[in-house]
């Protein structure tokens, strides 16, 4: 019986090599793909503060509440005390500046995305305003500012409608299992969204001149 080596062109061989991550790919990717239930309730225990194994909706708004003043200084560029219009644009304008890995975003239809995700999803997405009217909403003075205790009642404002979706049983508290769910769901729409991103930008490459 003749044996016959089964050859392996070059280049498939290092297509195989180069698929496979190595140790260290593996481990860092590891450590980003923790599980779920870990994750969970990691953030869930940083939340119960008095420990109880239920999160107030005092405690689900401290840290919106501390993240304000911090957003607040990084915004306040002149240190008067107040946010204009303009310095709002401007931290909004550096943010999205500062978005690793996507240059290309600018490229995706927005309307076509949304309607990607909807179909996908069977809900109606809420449209996003466009910056000057979020200051606007903020600014509840209308005095063409916004103060920090404006900013903040902005962010609770905003963290208590999540909390209240979030409580599904209505009892005034976030429980472990009702994180996980709504991590779970997060989880989803973020993975359906990327889907609905890789379509549109398959389609540009496949009819890119």
């Amino acid at each position: 019986m003749i044996k016959r080596n089964i050859l392996v062109p070059a280049f498939a061989t290092f297509a195989i090599v180069a698929s496979l991550p190595s140790e260290a790919a593996r481990g860092d990717r590891g450590a980003r793909n923790l599980d779920p239930e870990a994750k969970v309730e990691r953030i869930f225990n940083k939340l119960d503060t008095d420990g109880s194994g239920i999160i107030t909706l005092s405690e689900w708004t401290a840290k919106p509440a501390e993240k304000a003043a911090q957003m607040f200084a990084r915004a306040d560029s002149d240190d008067d005390g107040l946010i204009s219009l303009e310095e709002f644009l401007d931290r909004g304008s550096d943010r999205r500046r500062g978005r690793p890995g996507r240059p290309d975003f600018d490229e995706i239809d927005r309307d076509e995305l949304r309607a990607c995700v909807e179909a996908a999803t069977g809900e109606t997405l809420p449209e996003r305003p466009e910056p000057e009217a979020r200051f606007d909403a903020i600014d509840t003075s209308d005095d063409g500012f916004i103060d920090l205790d404006e900013l903040t009642a902005a962010k609770v404002a905003g963290a208590t409608e999540k909390f209240e979706r979030i409580d599904t049983d209505d009892d005034a508290g976030v429980s472990m299992e009702e994180m996980l769910a709504a991590l779970e769901a997060k989880q989803d729409r973020r993975e359906i969204r990327r889907a609905c991103v890789d379509e549109q930008r398959d389609m540009l490459a496949l009819t890119a001149e």
